[in-house]
């Protein structure tokens, strides 16, 4: 009897195993609508958090200070860039910038950090609660130093503020 119940087991662990591993792949293009907007996993939260605190110890080493996490950043992240305070190869540092960024967006309006799933993948974006409206924040200011550009943090902040104005709660 045991043998047999082996056996069954044996013969539907490769369908159950095909259905988790594959099943993604055989959804209609109904069943994908982008994008998708999630909480963020433990995972994305420790990264950020690690993300933040490469820059935050180096901040407070060249800078004397510790991050606020409020607009009073915007100056000395301006401060911190033009100095060259970062290593402009260590992305997990370029990263943790925009994440500094992106909580001054948290704290300021009450985005939130979240997750967003479009067709291209997964990204960390602070959005407008309830709505698809987010800021990639992350990506702000590393694509800008790897692409050789000029980082102007307050130009940043204030043309990505004026883009979601409308979108604002009232109460800011």
């Amino acid at each position: 009897m045991k043998l047999k119940a082996m056996a069954a087991v044996i013969l539907l662990l490769p369908s159950i195993a095909f259905g988790q591993i594959y099943g993604e792949a055989y959804k209609t293009q109904e069943d994908e609508r982008f994008p998708k907007i999630e909480p963020l996993n433990q995972t994305r939260v420790w990264n950020m958090g690690h993300q933040k605190g490469l820059i935050d110890a180096l901040w407070r080493r060249h800078m004397g200070e510790q991050i606020r996490g409020d607009e009073r950043d915007i100056a000395t992240l301006q401060r911190f860039i033009d100095e060259r305070l970062y290593d402009k190869d260590d992305h997990q540092q370029l990263l943790g910038m925009g994440f500094i960024l992106g909580d001054i967006w948290v704290k300021k309006y009450g985005f939130e950090w979240k997750t967003y799933i479009d067709q291209k993948g997964k990204s960390s974006a602070v959005c407008i609660d309830d709505t698809p409206a987010c800021l990639f924040a992350a990506t702000m200011i590393s694509r800008r130093i790897e692409g050789g550009a000029e980082v102007d943090v307050r130009q940043i902040f204030d043309r990505a503020t004026k883009s979601l104005e409308p979108l604002l709660p009232k109460t800011y």
